[in-house]
């Protein structure tokens, strides 16, 4: 017998995935017309004259990452998220929550991660070196991400994504053969060109609308891809 698609519980499903849809259709709209604003303000050339050369640890501080002993369950599994270079390998758009596995009080406690604030910038430092992340909530990370807290004077999201396309850059100062990594002094001491605070705002935003429209479509479509599913369900009824 196949799946009733007129049982409460079917039409429940998907009377539900389909309001879901709709309001992220609403929201999707919006973010397109953004994006399309955005992508006027790219079409135009950047005032440059103003931009100094800046020591990523003159303005930030670097954060390593740590791993409690595996061996004690009670280390793992509680309510601070934990990221790892393999969260940030399968991970889409700029912000992060939470990854595979959270750490324990107790488990922050005992390792060498720190909790980091949110809008920290998160940077893989081990293969694969230079996937960038921004923290959506306080959360912690194992050794293979050091993690970038600015002070008042930098918008994060201006260095997600100057760190974004900089991987060649970062890679470039990483150490190892078989094994490499780019520590953290070697991520305090690499100088950018950025520009003032309020350039930086302005630049953050524009992007942001060109990403806020990709993390709409990513949402709507995991959304519709589910109703789909719940429609590929459908089944007569076999006569009885």
């Amino acid at each position: 017998m196949g799946v009733d698609p007129n049982a409460p519980e079917s039409i429940a499903a998907r009377a539900g995935l389909a309001l879901e849809a709709q309001g992220l259709l609403r929201k999707f709209d919006a973010a397109r017309l953004e994006a399309e604003a955005a992508l006027n303000l790219l079409s135009e050339p950047l005032e440059i004259e103003d931009w100094e050369e800046v020591r990523v640890g003159d303005v930030a501080r670097v954060v390593g990452g740590g791993t409690p002993p595996s061996r004690d369950d009670a280390n793992f599994g509680g309510g601070i998220p934990w990221i790892t270079p393999k969260d940030l390998t399968v991970h889409q758009g700029r912000y992060i929550r939470e990854g595979a596995r959270s750490l324990s009080e107790g488990g922050l406690a005992v390792s060498s991660a720190k909790l980091l604030p949110k809008d920290a910038v998160l940077v893989s430092s081990r293969a694969p070196i230079g996937l960038v992340a921004i923290a959506a909530q306080p959360l912690a990370t194992n050794q293979g991400i050091r993690s970038l807290v600015f002070d008042d004077t930098q918008d994060p999201v201006f260095w997600y994504y100057l760190l974004r396309q900089s991987t060649a850059t970062l890679d470039a100062h990483a150490n190892g053969s078989t094994f490499r990594e780019i520590s953290g002094g070697s991520i305090a001491n690499l100088v950018f060109a950025v520009p003032p605070l309020a350039e930086q705002r302005r630049i953050a935003e524009t992007l942001s609308r060109i990403d806020g429209l990709i993390e709409h479509n990513l949402e709507l479509n995991d959304v519709l891809g589910r109703l789909s599913m719940r429609g590929s369900h459908y089944a007569v009824r076999r006569s009885e």
